[in-house]
């Protein structure tokens, strides 16, 4: 089985209703290393209303160079899968739904699948569930599809930084502008700390007067940076919306999309527009900026105390692992929200508006209600869960700043450093641990944003 994070990034969700066949379809080529193609079809195809058959999927797919073949699975089959196939399931409504299954794992003597679906997300479940959702075991099994990762250059993250909204030396000039904010800040600290060892109040009129007149310049300049940099944000943001909303639009316009354009494909379409936006400000805004502030840090440490910055590489490469381990099922859980979010606003309103039958609202109203105590359930399990990888981000925290303490100690105790130094190196530390959760938890945000951009490029 691979790693689930490996899996994640072949992800790709619908964009209306009945495309979840395209979809998977998309999966599998990006699976193969197919990117261009996958964006392609995922783009270029709209299913018709009644959505694709099995075996209208399997042309498709041999369309593609994908040769594969209806089948009808047994249990002992899916559990040995080698490559991933394509499952024709039902969905909460009843409806026709294909997902991706990516294989098996045994665990705790039960088996669970790695499951693609394109309405919410890759997540495991255990047999008992899929069982439930794939009452006919049928499916389109594939000739075996050698997994091809990206290379750096191919990371989905690297869509944020073709969009061509904007020029890219205003998205250098943020890290800068931020950096030299944080080099400003440190000085303004190492210059008050100087007023508290060295008294100013023997010192000349003069000398005092140019200490306040060089504390308040450099405090404006700080503050002048700091808007400068939020002024190229809001340039950039609004960019970047008006660049892919026309984009969109124009597309939906056009004369071989409007045939397959519906309410869900137009609202999908801007929801997705909102997720390349929100995901290019937090890139902007955490990565480079707080990120730049951790990259700093940590190498004026490795320059005074290689020791110390060991230490301290040693906690963002543990912390960078987790939030990359733990990233793919926290974008799923939000993801899942979403979507009985919008299905329980959709039925309310057919409820409210559309049903002419009095029993049946009645029905409905009280589906939903159901429906929203399952949401409130699963919010608070999500809240729960996050809570929960904070705590973790505060203890990894906790043992690095101890360890520099421990090991700055021993150095002093053999007069090696002074305690000035072990005050700089904790302190050091301990912003790096105060920072680092900030940047791992938008990591999901910015994967799921930077893989819809990949995809909106070519609109």
């Amino acid at each position: 089985m691979k790693n689930i994070y490996t899996i994640y990034n072949t992800f790709v969700g619908q964009a209306g209703q009945n495309d979840c066949g395209i979809a998977c379809l998309s999966m599998l080529l990006n699976y193969g290393g197919r990117y261009d193609d996958a964006d392609k079809l995922i783009s270029d195809y709209s299913a018709s209303e009644d959505g694709f058959s099995l075996l209208e999927l399997r042309n498709l797919a041999g369309n593609l160079q994908l040769p594969s073949r209806c089948v009808t699975m047994d249990l002992s089959s899916i559990r040995g899968v080698k490559t991933p196939c394509i499952l024709h399931t039902i969905n909460h409504k009843g409806e026709g739904h294909f997902v991706v299954c990516f294989g098996a794992e045994k665990k705790s003597a039960n088996y669970r699948y790695l499951i693609g679906d394109p309405a919410t997300q890759v997540h495991f479940i255990p047999e008992m569930e899929l069982l439930k959702t794939w009452p006919g075991s049928a499916a389109l099994y594939f000739d075996p599809i050698k997994l091809s990762l990206y290379g750096i250059t191919g990371h989905p993250w690297f869509g944020l930084l073709r969009i061509k909204a904007f020029r890219k030396a205003l998205l250098i000039s943020v890290p800068f502008l931020n950096i030299c904010s944080t080099i400003l800040g440190i000085a303004l600290s190492w210059l008050l700390q100087r007023g508290m060892n060295d008294s100013l109040a023997d010192k000349k009129n003069s000398l005092v007067i140019a200490v306040v007149l060089l504390l308040l310049f450099m405090m404006l300049f700080k503050s002048l940076l700091s808007y400068v940099r939020q002024h190229i944000l809001i340039t950039l943001n609004g960019a970047v919306r008006e660049y892919f909303t026309g984009g969109f639009i124009r597309k939906i316009l056009s004369a071989e999309f409007m045939p397959g354009i519906n309410e869900h494909i137009i609202k999908k379409g801007f929801a997705d527009i909102q997720k390349i936006q929100n995901a290019l400000s937090a890139f902007i805004m955490v990565m480079m900026s707080e990120g730049c502030i951790i990259s700093l840090i940590a190498a004026a440490l490795w320059y005074f105390d290689p020791a110390v910055g060991f230490i301290n590489t040693a906690y963002l490469i543990l912390v960078t692992f987790l939030a990359i381990r733990t990233s793919p099922e926290l974008s799923y859980q939000h993801a899942a929200l979403n979507e009985m979010s919008v299905s329980g606003e959709n039925a309310l309103l057919s409820a409210a508006f559309n049903l002419p039958d009095i029993q049946r609202q009645a029905d409905t109203l009280q589906s939903h209600l159901q429906n929203q105590t399952r949401y409130l359930k699963r919010a608070k399990a999500l809240a729960i869960a996050v809570s929960r990888l904070n705590l973790w981000y505060e203890w990894l925290g906790t043992v690095n700043v101890i360890a520099v303490f421990i090991f700055c100690l021993y150095h002093i105790r053999h007069l090696a450093i002074s305690y000035n130094t072990l005050m700089a190196e904790v302190i050091l530390s301990y912003f790096i641990t105060a920072l680092m959760p900030k940047v791992c938890n938008v990591f999901s945000v910015i994967s799921e944003g930077s893989r819809l951009a990949r995809r909106y490029l070519n609109i």
